[in-house]
């Protein structure tokens, strides 16, 4: 069930790839040029048309789940108990896109080493928080029945 939500959100990633492969180049050259200007109008064009269009393919999406399993019989209905999961999961991937191409001016600019550390902090914080909860709320994670080995330790 975890896999289909996470596919089905990832859909949502789609057009920021070619987006992303389109922008760097480009950013890249404005810092080399010290052009903010053209900076900010990379991130707000971006951040708005990417907010639009996730906003639009989540809003479609969530409001037709359940009608999904109804017109496709194929479709397993165990993976209908997923809804509430694609709904947290598509939210985030709603806020992630909506910021547009921000990372990747970051990571382009002088400050490139405040990505890189608060990313290793994040996974840091990732790898026990998932031990934790994971355990705790006897949850199958990412890989199946990963929780129930965990308790057995």
């Amino acid at each position: 069930m975890f896999t289909f939500i996470t596919y089905l959100t990832s859909l949502m990633e789609a057009p920021q790839r070619g987006l992303i492969a389109a922008s760097i180049p480009v950013i890249a050259q404005a810092w080399k040029d010290k052009d903010m200007g053209r900076i900010s109008r990379i991130y707000q064009k971006s951040a708005i048309n990417m907010l639009l269009f996730s906003g639009f393919l989540y809003a479609l999406v969530a409001l037709n789940f359940r009608n999904a399993f109804a017109i496709f019989p194929f479709l397993n209905k165990e993976f209908l108990a997923g809804e509430s999961v694609f709904l947290i999961l598509g939210l985030s991937k709603v806020v992630e896109l909506g910021t547009g191409v921000n990372s990747q001016i970051i990571v382009t600019s002088r400050y490139w080493r405040f990505d890189f550390i608060s990313n290793v902090l994040l996974v840091m914080l990732l790898l026990p928080l998932n031990y934790l909860l994971i355990s705790k709320y006897d949850l199958d994670g990412v890989a199946p029945g990963y929780a129930h080995r965990l308790s057995r330790i």
